[in-house]
């Protein structure tokens, strides 16, 4: 996927975490505009290791230590940056964290792509991407 349907993803998910806090009362920190940055920045930062995206053309060194989605596009990844971004501001770590899983989300469901690594480092087995026809 482009950079920019991440981004719509991810600010998609911002809007559907702020609908959750408000309709049912839940105690999260989001309550200024670093969020929604955070979680645009965040929607993006999965792709830092291809030399093509936005983040990656920047850093390209990256590119040469990672491939692409594997440690980048998991969990791990998406928990270890927003508890990074978490101890200097609580929204913006929860903004990084809900913007990384909705990139993974779209990442997962793309049936152009070959899968990601969802549980990297434990396990770089492909999880969603193309159906593979498996015939006889």
């Amino acid at each position: 996927m482009m950079y920019k349907e991440h981004m719509v993803g991810g600010i998609a998910c911002a809007i559907g975490v702020c609908y959750v806090k408000n309709k049912y009362g839940v105690p999260i920190p989001i309550n200024d505009i670093s969020f929604f940055i955070a979680t645009g920045i965040g929607s993006l930062l999965p792709d830092i290791d291809h030399p093509e995206s936005l983040l990656g053309s920047e850093m390209d060194f990256i590119g040469g230590l990672i491939k692409h989605r594997t440690i980048t596009h998991s969990i791990s990844f998406a928990v270890i940056m927003g508890l990074i971004v978490f101890c200097f501001s609580a929204a913006a770590g929860i903004g990084v964290t809900v913007g990384i899983l909705s990139h993974l989300l779209l990442d997962m469901i793309d049936v152009k792509g070959n899968g990601i690594c969802l549980l990297a480092p434990f396990s770089f087995r492909k999880i969603g991407g193309r159906i593979k026809n498996k015939r006889p």
